[in-house]
């Protein structure tokens, strides 16, 4: 795929020439096999991509409202929801990305954990809520020997599907996934618990909104039925109550370590970003609903 890199930065206060610029360098190759993202756009799972600048892209405008902790329940949306990842799931991995990145970007997040906080407050809930760098490590090493032997498939996964990064276009009745940072080869079951999680908000987190057993089934359903459909490009596909029994235990057993991942992202968070939000404390919130569930891995042991 050919993607023009445009020799220039579109400076934050002075933003209308470098606009100007792209416009004009895009407008001579608006052509559409110039313009297929790769991997993603050719799979259906992302937006066109127009040009690569030296600090940031352009791409087609995504139409569509984000999600939120009531329509990603609604049976109107949630099964294209279940479509598009199973879409998502089937984009082919490379040679080199048969294994799953969850371990080491846990481990990556967990070398770099702070270990004071400035101001007073923060470093007291810092030091009462968040255990020491070598016993998270245990917990590290605990889920990986359980969850990587449930024979979960390693797929192409969003890795970050939280409600914000999923937009609904009610006209047009399509979903549309966005923001691929940690997207990547991953445990299907993991990239599915971390949307379930995500049905429980970020600035006002409230788990008993995770989604219940039965719909759950429903979700995997549909799931299952459109990723087979692709996977064996046949429409005639049967799906066993076992295997929709399976992966979702596998699911919620991955639910834990999606809390922990979030939880050691956040504690990075917590002094590098500059975003006006309380990282620390969404840390410990995850951290917490780890633990308070810990007990459905430790029955694997």
């Amino acid at each position: 795929m050919n993607v023009n890199e445009l020799s220039f930065k579109i400076e934050e206060h002075d933003l209308i020439p470098g606009s100007l610029h792209i416009v004009h360098s895009l407008r001579p190759s608006w052509k559409l096999e110039n313009v297929n993202v790769k991997r993603l756009y050719e799979a259906g799972c992302g937006s066109k991509l127009y040009a690569i600048f030296k600090n940031g892209l352009a791409y087609e405008y995504v139409k569509g409202k984000v999600l939120d902790t009531a329509s990603c329940r609604s049976e109107k949306v949630y099964p294209h929801v279940a479509e598009q990842l199973a879409k998502f799931h089937t984009v082919p991995l490379k040679i080199n990305e048969g294994t799953s990145i969850l371990w080491d970007k846990m481990r990556l997040f967990l070398s770099l954990k702070p270990s004071k906080f400035l101001q007073e407050e923060q470093q007291e809930r810092f030091l009462k809520k968040v255990l020491p760098k070598n016993e998270l490590e245990r917990e590290i090493s605990l889920m990986e020997g359980i969850l990587s032997k449930l024979g979960s498939p390693i797929v192409f996964c969003h890795n970050d599907l939280l409600l914000a990064n999923i937009l609904y276009d009610a006209q047009g009745c399509a979903v549309s996934f966005i923001d691929f940072e940690y997207a990547g080869p991953n445990y299907m079951a993991f990239d599915i618990a971390n949307h379930f999680n995500e049905f429980a908000g970020v600035d006002t987190v409230d788990y008993s909104l995770y989604p219940s057993d039965e719909f759950q089934i429903e979700w995997l359903k549909v799931y299952l039925r459109y990723y087979k459909s692709l996977k064996y490009s046949s429409e005639n596909i049967s799906i066993a109550h076992e295997e929709v029994t399976i992966l979702c235990k596998h699911v919620n057993l991955f639910s834990l370590a999606s809390h922990f991942f979030w939880a050691l992202w956040a504690l990075v968070q917590a002094t590098q970003s500059t975003i006006d939000f309380d990282f620390l404390g969404y840390a410990i919130v995850r951290f917490d609903e780890y633990f308070s569930k810990k007990k459905l891995l430790l029955v694997h042991c």
